[in-house]
């Protein structure tokens, strides 16, 4: 059975390691599933795929402003794109 691939953007107020963030998505799972991030071009947004299509705008934001889980910090916004499930 495949599952469909949600997606959503997570915003940053300030500067953020994305390497560090990236290497640990691979290493701390969200609710049991290992997150995949991308740049978005001259932006302080990611890209984020591979999370429950039951895991919340909330907890992606928990995960995401937690520097030790996550690597990031100071999440100003959330957003699934309803079209796409992104």
């Amino acid at each position: 059975m495949s599952q469909k691939h949600n997606k959503t953007s997570t915003k940053f107020s300030s500067f953020i390691d994305f390497s560090k963030l990236e290497r640990s998505c691979q290493k701390r799972p969200l609710e049991n599933h290992y997150l995949s991030v991308q740049t978005v071009p001259i932006s302080n947004c990611v890209c984020v795929s591979g999370f429950s299509k039951n895991t919340s705008e909330r907890t992606l934001e928990y995960y995401f402003d937690n520097t030790r889980k996550s690597g990031g910090k100071d999440v100003t916004d959330v957003k699934f794109n309803d079209e796409d499930n992104t």
